[in-house]
């Protein structure tokens, strides 16, 4: 590993690297007959590290369990968590586990005048399963919570992978990391204490390298929110739905809410016959999108949904590789839309506000789609540019514009 100097989280003094347990339960035969689903598990251990960006050493660590207070602890839950009832028989609330991360946070890192973005391993922890469960127990989080700026290991990854293009993981998971970086697990899996000190390790792995591209940009969901309300965008992202999911099923999970999208555009996966899981609702007034951001860690089947803010400027970016969702439960093959009249058009990024949550939600694209060989101007902006923010091709062979204008 290289010894180059740290050229990380830059204006941040600390990372807050944050992992929870949570209630579980699991019955393949007769998945009715579950205690805790997706959409009513409740968090049992509230574990976070703090980390010192210019040393990249642990400075403070901290769990504690959680009782939970509308599900069971089951025996498949304890299989997983080593998590025993007796340890959180006399737990606090998760308003508890808040209040002393808010505390630490304002005592040791705001009152000295320092900055801090949160690490999580996926969209799960921060961005789906607290949100949710404070919504659901009326607990207002802190706006840097509710709203967080943090980086997701998983998309560091895909920064760090363009660079060392021969390491490809399928699942990215801590346990699958560390075996393909040679690094140790910290205690067993689904502890979170324990895989919060191996985000670390893995952190430190990352940042080793020196690219100027990794810990480098989080995700900021609060200037997404801001960005999303500015504009009133009538645009939500859909993460997470279930690879099957048909336009009506789409249509009448959004009828639970009260509301209905006047237009559902999934996105297409390299072969353009799967879904890939993730897609955009558009809806006919901004409140509508507002309200449909309440939807946020709901079930469809089986899938916890993320619904986020996006913007009709992403849809047009992204334009090549959407289309239409399954129109019923026969197999219809999934095509494009054909008519130039329907279809999402390309923009020039004169007219683009980059959002680093609006980006990264299609990182992934960067690597798995061509450039459409129809766009062959030196005058048109590089798709790689628009959807991920930067082109690993630029100077080695792509020949569409590289400059960025913002407004």
């Amino acid at each position: 590993m290289s010894t180059t100097p740290n050229v990380h989280c830059p204006g941040i003094d600390y990372l807050v690297v944050i992992d929870f347990e949570a209630t579980c339960d699991e019955n393949a035969t007769n998945p009715q007959a579950l205690q805790v689903t997706k959409e009513t598990a409740e968090i049992i251990e509230f574990a976070w590290v703090i980390v010192d960006t210019n040393t990249l050493e642990v400075v403070y660590q901290h769990t504690q369990y959680v009782k939970p207070e509308n599900t069971p602890l089951t025996s498949f839950c304890t299989s997983l968590t080593n998590i025993t009832w007796d340890k959180l028989e006399q737990a606090g609330t998760l308003q508890n586990a808040i209040t002393n991360l808010d505390n630490y946070i304002k005592s040791r890192i705001k009152s000295q005048n320092k900055t801090f973005c949160f690490c999580t391993h996926g969209a799960w922890d921060l961005r789906i399963q607290l949100p949710r469960e404070a919504r659901d127990k009326h607990i207002e989080l802190p706006t840097y919570l509710a709203h967080c700026r943090l980086f997701d290991l998983k998309q560091e990854y895909q920064r760090w992978q363009v660079h060392h293009q021969d390491v490809i993981l399928k699942s990215q998971s801590l346990n699958e990391m560390c075996e393909a970086f040679d690094l140790q697990l910290v205690g067993p899996l689904h502890s979170g204490l324990g895989d919060s000190l191996t985000m670390v390790n893995i952190i430190r792995y990352f940042c080793s390298f020196g690219h100027s591209d990794v810990f480098v940009n989080p995700i900021d969901t609060n200037a997404d929110l801001n960005q999303f309300k500015k504009e009133q965008s009538k645009v939500i992202h859909l993460a997470g739905l279930p690879y099957d999911v048909t336009q009506p099923e789409l249509e009448a999970w959004f009828s639970g809410q009260g509301i209905r999208p006047t237009l559902l555009w999934m996105i297409r996966t390299p072969d353009h016959q799967k879904p890939s899981g993730s897609g955009f609702g558009i809806f006919a007034t901004h409140e509508d999108a507002m309200t449909c951001l309440e939807m946020n860690g709901r079930t469809l089947g089986d899938r916890v949904i993320e619904v986020s803010p996006s913007s009709e400027r992403v849809i047009e970016a992204a334009g090549a590789i959407l289309a239409s969702f399954p129109p019923g439960s026969a197999a219809i093959p999934i095509v494009a839309p054909t008519s130039e009249k329907d279809a999402p058009k390309n923009i020039s990024a004169k007219s683009l506000v980059y959002s680093s949550y609006f980006t990264t939600k299609l990182l992934f694209l960067n690597q798995l789609f061509k450039l459409d060989s129809a766009l062959n101007s030196k005058t048109r902006t590089c798709r790689n540019l628009i959807i991920h923010g930067y082109c690993k091709y630029e100077g080695k062979g792509c020949e569409f514009n590289h400059d960025m204008v913002s407004w």
